[in-house]
């Protein structure tokens, strides 16, 4: 089975339309600015990752059932689904 880890990093890059985009980047230019400074960018940018990875897995875990089934869909099915072996 190939790895597929990617999808849970991928999602915190895609947002869903131009509001969630806009919204994301003025969050990002009014509280990141400030937080980077204080934490300096390694531990800025780790800090990032992981609660966009963890925010996935728990959204994904918790959510209601129809938003369960789309994050299972994105991450989980495929690693199950018989179409990725089909290279194999």
């Amino acid at each position: 089975m190939p790895d597929q880890s990617f999808r849970f990093v991928t999602p915190i890059f895609i947002h869903a339309g131009i509001i969630h985009y806009l919204m994301n980047m003025l969050t990002q230019l009014r509280l990141g600015a400030q937080l980077e400074k204080e934490l300096g960018p390694l531990r800025f940018a780790i800090l990032y990752m992981a609660a966009g990875i963890w925010g996935f897995v728990f959204g994904a875990l918790f959510g209601s059932p129809s938003r369960r089934k789309l994050h299972f869909t994105r991450v989980i099915e495929p690693h199950f689904s018989p179409m990725t072996n089909i290279s194999h």
